[in-house]
């Protein structure tokens, strides 16, 4: 009966969670780790939409954030399968 944490609408609609369904922990981990990949995802766009940065650099700054390792590791494959991602480009523009 008491709030624990927050996740997107988006993500717990995704799932098809209805209001007051019990869940158990897996789902629940599954549904936050879904939920702060967005927010990290959206985080690391703005970081780069600033500038270029290596991967590592995008590591640390969502590291320092508080994102959990799986959910950094999540971001960093989508910001490559995207092309947003590149130590190549990184260095090639430094």
């Amino acid at each position: 009966g008491k709030f624990f944490s927050g996740a997107l609408a988006e993500t717990v609609l995704s799932k098809g969670i209805k209001v007051g369904q019990e869940i158990g922990e897996v789902e629940l981990d599954e549904l936050l780790v879904l939920s702060e990949g967005k927010y990290a995802f959206d985080k690391a766009i703005d970081y780069l939409s600033r500038r270029l940065h290596s991967e590592k650099e995008i590591r640390n700054k969502l590291k320092l954030k508080g994102y959990r390792p799986l959910v950094i590791d999540n971001t960093i494959a989508k910001l490559k399968e995207y092309g947003y991602l590149s130590d190549e480009n990184f260095t090639a523009c430094v």
